[in-house]
C-alpha cells in the first residue's frame, strides 16, 4: 500500500478498492468471456473509535472492523475463494485464462473542508492486468 494511500486512509477519507476479475475460454481467433465480476471493497478509519472499517460487497455484503492497518490490509487485499463458474461449465482439454486488475479510488469524505485539501485531489491508481492461464 503506497504511503500516500495510507495517509489518506488514516485521515478518515474512505478509499475504495476495485478488483476486476474475468474468466475467458481461449479460442482460435478470439477468447470467449465466461464470467466477469467486480469486487468492491471500501476501507475507512474512524478516529474516535480508533478502528478501521472494511466493507465487502461480494460474494456477500459484510462490514468488519479491525484495530490496525496491517490486519486491515490482510482482509482488504486478499482475493481468494471467489466462485466464478461451476466446474461443469468448463470443457475438458480446453485452455482458460483468469485476468485480475486492481484499482483504488478516493471515496467521498463527510468532512466539510475536503474540497480544500489539494493533497487528495488527484488520488487514484490501478495495477497492471495479471493473467493466469490454465487447462482443464
Amino acid at each position: 500500500m503506497p504511503a500516500r494511500t495510507k495517509e489518506l486512509i488514516e485521515s478518515g477519507v474512505p478509499v475504495r478498492y476495485l478488483f476486476d476479475i474475468v474468466l475467458k475460454k481461449k479460442g482460435l481467433l478470439w477468447d470467449e468471456q465466461l464470467k466477469s465480476i467486480e469486487l468492491k471493497r471500501i476501507i475507512s478509519f474512524d478516529n474516535l473509535k480508533n478502528k478501521f472499517f472494511l466493507y465487502f460487497d461480494y460474494p456477500s455484503t459484510r462490514l468488519i472492523s479491525v484495530d490496525n492497518l496491517q490486519d486491515a490490509k490482510k482482509f482488504l487485499l486478499s482475493v481468494d475463494n471467489i466462485m466464478l463458474v461451476s466446474l461443469d461449465r468448463l470443457e475438458k482439454g480446453k485452455k482458460y485464462t483468469i485476468e485480475i486488475k486492481a484499482r483504488a479510488e478516493k471515496g467521498r469524505s463527510s468532512m466539510p473542508f475536503s474540497r480544500l485539501v489539494k493533497f487528495f485531489s488527484s488520488f487514484g491508481f490501478s495495477s497492471k492486468t495479471y493473467e493466469f492461464e490454465f487447462s482443464f
